[in-house]
Order: structure tokens, then C-alpha cells, then sequence
């Protein structure tokens, strides 16, 4: 297992069965992250066995959170689950008060969820338990953000509040010039989103003072991916663009040779920008150039948002199959048929790969 060095009367350790661990932690936001790179921390290799399933009362739409040995989804049933990861069995669910399109977050313990009515829930981890509730006035299908013990959410009433964590207590709010989908990046104390406005606003968290917005030639419905000063995001007439947020200039777009809408969310790394669209496809762009690397295609329109995980990309699609790929070439490696289309992204921790469908099922897989 390890061989024992004395070395000037320290004692080292030497592994010689396990050159390199791999790192595995919690998936507790939409996209892994507060700079929503969707990038799993650890490696997934494919093939994937199906580990187990379970059907809730309606479609999924949104992607899944994983803390510890807990999975939480929301469903267009009206509830909120938490299921147990190893064998998929329900430990409790909230009944939301209208169907839930929206990721649930976790933060300290606690798990925040938008629903169709307007209201954010924010329930105890543990048992599902209502700790408060807030109401906007329209539906809310981004995820929550955080930042110093404050929640960050966008509504369909062209607003982005910010409220008190623990008490749900409103702190701010923003008046944009249409609806949010996205769930804000969180960067050096800025919340940083696309909107149905067709701007990307930075704001400033502490205020709530908008610091400077940028025209995006569309309305943006995928959240931002952010590395250092870029930021890269698609918009819903046929652009991806990278920009860097700090100058407020686009540095490159990308446009598919068929005009069709981004929706997805990008992953980003290692200069590579990964994001589905709705030709049907997945594309592989160079993020400082956004030269085209490759471009893999599916049977279905590509609004989930592929995860990264080591030298692999996961992705669902429309046509009912979650695909993996290979990062460096879009190759596509492996591939599972869901039985329904899918628009859930993928959420990937602990050795599982977590999404569901639009006809209500949840499925985990791993290795």
C-alpha cells in the first residue's frame, strides 16, 4: 500500500498503489460553481452504469444539486426531493406552491429553489422543512447565487433581488428591462447575468448599484461562464460570444452555419468552451479565439448544459440520449437512451452522474 521513508526523523509516506487521487467533492449549484464553469472536480470516465432510476410525478426540466449522499431535483409535480444518492430511495419532499422549473442551490445546509409562482423556498437540508419563503411577482426559473450570507435570485418580473440568507429578509432589488433567466455569476463581489433584455448587466453585490451593461445582440437564456476577465455566454438568435467583462468588450462571436438559438449554458476549461444548441448539435470552441474545434451532432435540439468532468464532456439532448464525448475532439465515446428528451443538465459528484427527463425520471449513473 505505501512504503515507509525515514528521512532526517521525519517520517514520509510513499505511495506506490495510487500515483494520483483524484478529488471528489459536492455539486451544490447549478453549474458546480459560482463562476458557473461546469467543471465536476473530479474524472468520470465512461462507460457509465445505470446505478438506479426513479420516476416522480411529472417532467424534470432543471438540473439536479449533489451534497454528500443527498441528491435534490426539482419536478414539474410541485415538489422538491431529496433522494439518497447510492440507491435513489426519496427522504423527503416539499410541495412547492406551483411547478418548479428552476435548479435548487445549496448553501450552509440550507436548499433554495424558485417555482412557477414567484416564490423562493429556502427548506432545511436535512428534513425538507420550510425555513422562509419569499414572493416575487412572476416565475422564477434561474438558481439561486451566493455571497456574503446573502442569496442572489432573477424573476420573471424584471427584477434581481438580493435578499438576507438566513431570513429571507430583501436587501436590494434591480429593475432590468425584461424577464431573467439566468442565474447570475458570482466574481469579485459582482453578480454578473444575461437577460430577455439583451444585456449583460454587472452588478455591483454590496449596493445593488448596476456598474456597467453591454449589448449582447439577444435575449440570453443560458448563465455566463466565467475565467478570470472573460466571459463566455450564447444569446437566442444564433451568436456565442466571449467578452470581457472587466473593459466591457466583446472579444470574439461565434455563429453555426444554421441560424439557431443558444440556450444552453457553456463549460469552460483549459482554453476549451463547450456549449449545446439548438442545430442539434454540441460545439468545441477555442476560448481565445473561438475558432472552431469540433462539432458533434445529435438526433435533438441541445439546450442541457454539458459538464466537463476530466478528460470527458456529458451532455443530454432532445432526442433522448445523454451522450459523453471526448473533450480534445467531440468524439463521441458513449451514449444511454433515456426513453424522453431531456433539457436537464447533468450534475456530477462523488463518482455519479445525476440528470433527469422530461417524462419524470431521474436516473444516476456511475461506474
Amino acid at each position: 500500500m505505501a512504503n515507509l521513508e525515514l528521512r532526517t526523523g521525519v517520517i514520509v509516506i510513499v505511495s506506490l498503489i495510487f500515483p494520483m487521487i483524484v478529488e471528489s467533492a459536492d455539486w451544490p449549484l447549478w453549474r458546480g460553481n459560482s463562476e458557473q464553469t461546469g467543471v465536476a472536480r473530479e474524472v468520470l470516465a465512461p462507460p457509465l452504469k445505470e446505478l438506479w432510476r426513479l420516476k416522480l410525478g411529472d417532467g424534470i426540466e432543471a438540473a439536479a444539486i449533489i451534497v454528500q449522499d443527498t441528491v435534490y431535483v426539482s419536478c414539474m409535480d410541485e415538489h422538491i426531493y431529496a433522494l439518497d444518492l447510492n440507491g435513489g430511495k426519496e427522504k423527503w419532499k416539499y410541495p412547492a406552491q406551483a411547478p418548479v422549473k428552476a435548479p435548487p442551490a445549496w448553501h450552509e445546509g440550507v436548499v433554495y429553489v424558485g417555482d412557477s409562482g414567484g416564490h423562493l423556498h429556502a427548506l432545511d437540508g436535512q428534513n425538507g422543512k420550510a425555513l422562509w419563503t419569499f414572493k416575487t411577482e412572476a416565475e422564477i426559473i434561474a438558481a439561486a447565487s451566493f455571497w456574503n450570507g446573502r442569496v442572489v435570485i432573477g424573476s420573471y418580473d424584471e427584477h434581481l433581488y438580493c435578499l438576507e440568507a438566513k431570513t429571507g429578509k430583501l436587501i436590494w432589488k434591480l429593475k432590468t428591462e425584461g424577464p431573467v433567466n439566468a442565474t447570475a455569476a458570482i466574481v469579485e463581489g459582482k453578480a454578473i447575468l444575461g437577460g430577455c433584455d439583451s444585456q449583460l448587466h454587472i452588478v455591483d453585490l454590496a449596493t445593488g448599484r448596476e456598474i456597467k451593461s453591454l449589448e449582447l445582440g439577444g435575449q440570453v437564456g443560458g448563465s455566463p461562464a466565467i475565467v478570470g476577465a472573460m466571459l463566455y455566454v450564447g444569446n437566442m438568435d444564433k451568436t456565442f460570444l466571449a467578452v470581457d467583462w472587466k473593459v466591457g468588450k466583446i472579444v470574439w462571436q461565434f455563429e453555426p452555419e444554421r441560424a439557431f438559438p443558444f440556450y444552453a449554458s457553456p463549460a469552460v476549461k483549459e482554453g476549451l468552451v463547450v456549449t449545446g444548441c439548438r442545430d442539434r448539435a454540441v460545439y468545441g470552441l477555442d476560448a481565445k479565439t473561438g475558432k472552431l474545434r469540433w462539432r458533434t451532432a445529435t438526433r435533438g435540439k441541445v439546450d442541457s448544459s454539458p459538464v466537463i468532468a476530466g478528460d470527458y464532456v456529458y451532455v443530454g439532448s432532445a432526442d433522448g440520449s445523454l451522450y459523453a464525448l471526448e473533450v480534445s475532439s467531440g468524439q463521441r465515446l458513449w451514449s444511454a437512451p433515456l426513453g424522453a428528451a431531456i433539457t436537464a443538465s447533468p450534475a456530477i459528484a462523488h463518482g455519479r452522474l445525476v440528470i433527469g427527463t422530461q417524462d419524470g425520471i431521474v436516473f444516476c449513473f456511475g461506474k
